[in-house]
């Protein structure tokens, strides 16, 4: 199965707790880094660009659907949770 995605997304079977080292609600930063290898570039709270991610914590993501959309994520006990109602979450699915 692709090496075990990849062996579950880059981390090599290591137990992770955060998914990128980027400081929060920062834009144009390399997110989920120690999941993924390849390039998403975040936005912020401010700037709220429509199709981009940011970190708002440590564990937590926003993904934008516009300016004013977006949905919540949070990454708990290895597990990456949309946090948003459900009609939110299954807009982006």
């Amino acid at each position: 199965m692709k090496n075990k995605n990849k062996n579950i997304l880059l981390s090599n079977n290591e137990e992770l707790t955060i998914l990128d080292d980027v400081t929060q609600n920062s834009s144009g930063e390399k997110l989920f880094t120690k999941v993924i290898d390849f390039l998403i570039l975040s936005t912020n709270n401010t700037k709220r660009e429509s199709g981009m991610w940011a970190k708002t914590t440590n564990k937590s993501y926003s993904f934008y659907l516009s300016s004013d959309k977006n949905v919540l994520f949070s990454f708990e006990d290895g597990i990456f949770l949309c946090k948003s109602s459900e009609e939110l979450c299954n807009e982006i699915e």
